[in-house]
């Protein structure tokens, strides 16, 4: 089940973004971020337990999707893209297109990312520690 988050998602939020970079807690200050407007998450939950989250935030001309983590035991099991829907329902809602930035070499999450309708725009040298990025963007109003 995919839903919005609410406050008392922070904790676990934080455990997940932890495995997704070890300063995550320390760079996120997620209760502000919750008190915004323009800032948009969503969990995936299995059996009441949260087991993925997505973070976007919405910008005068487009989203920027922050954030998409599947904790590994449930990866291949659809909450990527479902999350991936749900933020761009929220995006088609706003009719605001939305970007990433992914790493070259994950192609697990390229593979996801372009199944779900985004396409890469520009490469970015050196984006990540040495390693080359992609900025992605999906067309809220693309009919393709």
């Amino acid at each position: 089940m995919i839903r919005p988050a609410v406050i008392s998602d922070i904790e676990a939020i934080y455990l997940l973004g932890e495995q997704l970079h070890a300063n995550y807690r320390k760079t996120n200050d997620l209760m502000a971020l919750f008190r915004l407007s323009t800032y948009h998450f969503w969990v995936a939950v299995s059996n009441e337990e949260i087991v993925g989250f997505l973070s976007a935030v919405s910008l005068s001309d487009h989203m920027d999707l922050l954030d998409l983590f599947v904790s590994e035991a449930y990866r291949k099991m659809g909450y990527g893209g479902l999350l991936l829907q749900a933020c761009k329902e929220k995006a088609t809602e706003e009719q605001l297109d939305v970007f990433l930035e992914v790493a070259k070499e994950n192609t697990p999450a390229l593979s996801l990312y372009e199944k779900n309708g985004f396409h890469v725009i520009s490469t970015r040298k050196d984006y990540y520690e040495g390693q080359d990025g992609f900025l992605m963007k999906w067309r809220w109003n693309d009919e393709t």
